[in-house]
């Protein structure tokens, strides 16, 4: 089972659509969605708290924070997002599609926790630029 970061307080999924949807909270997804955000367009970041680096004592080769623990990195780096309003939402992605009129994300929980009934972001596709994974833009 992969480790986990501390429970963390989600927010709510928006029920209107959004410009950006992030997929992974770690510090690239978080960083992916900080610059939209201060651009002033709503960014949800889906984040299963499930990083590849959560065992590790610290983070190296990451200018400036250098040898500074993974779980402090995410924790200034959702508190940054949200500063600029974007949304930090823990759950697990279950799909992504470029679907017509517009391209969604659906969300449910991952585990331990008991999962809700399942969610969609939707994008605004006005002002949205896609679906951000980490590996690809949908």
């Amino acid at each position: 089972m992969p480790a986990q970061t501390s429970r963390y307080e989600s927010d709510a999924l928006p029920t209107e659509a959004v410009a950006v949807v992030v997929i992974g909270g770690g510090a690239a997804g978080l960083n992916g969605a900080l610059m939209p955000a201060r651009s002033r367009r709503s960014v949800v970041v889906i984040d299963s708290g499930t990083p590849r680096n959560a065992p590790a004592a610290a983070v190296h080769g990451f200018i400036v924070l250098d040898g500074t623990p993974p779980s402090e990195i995410l924790e200034r780096g959702r508190r940054q997002v949200r500063e600029y309003g974007g949304r930090i939402v823990f759950g697990q992605v279950a799909t992504a599609e470029p679907a017509a009129p517009r391209p969604t994300a659906t969300c449910g929980s991952p585990p331990p926790w008991p999962p809700p009934a399942r969610q969609t972001a939707r994008l605004d596709t006005q002002r949205s630029r896609g679906v951000l994974d980490g590996h690809t833009a949908l």
